[in-house]
């Protein structure tokens, strides 16, 4: 890449993050939890990781732990937005489970929740 290839790159990446309010993290990592089918408490780890600005807000790769090992998303492509402090994104397990996942930024790092398409609601963490 040439530096005329460069700065239009550049311009364009500062925009974006500008445009989003808060710079973009490249990965963010952590936890959900919920309760299962049994009335137990279960909880699992996500990654979010290559994460960079796309057009309408962000691409990344997914690896989603669930309760079901078989289930698990596992350096799955995707992408979601970024607007104001909120990242989300949806996304559908190996047993066909869709959720989207709303996360905030926070001080202490990302808090929200990830809705299961007919399904509960789970508390999601990360930093």
């Amino acid at each position: 890449m040439n530096r005329r290839q460069a700065l239009p790159t550049a311009l364009a990446a500062l925009f974006v993050s500008n445009a989003l309010g808060q710079e973009l993290p490249a990965e963010i990592a952590g936890r959900w939890s919920g309760t299962g089918s049994n009335g137990r408490p279960i909880t699992q780890t996500f990654t979010l990781q290559k994460m960079e600005a796309a057009p309408g807000g962000f691409k990344g790769v997914l690896t989603w732990w669930t309760s079901v090992p078989k289930c698990k998303i596992e350096d799955e492509p995707l992408t979601g937005t970024y607007a104001g402090g909120v990242l989300a994104f949806d996304a559908k397990t190996k047993c066909d489970v869709a959720f989207r996942v709303e996360l905030s930024r926070r001080d202490s790092g990302w808090e929200g929740k990830a809705t299961v398409v007919n399904g509960p609601v789970l508390d999601v963490s990360a930093k």
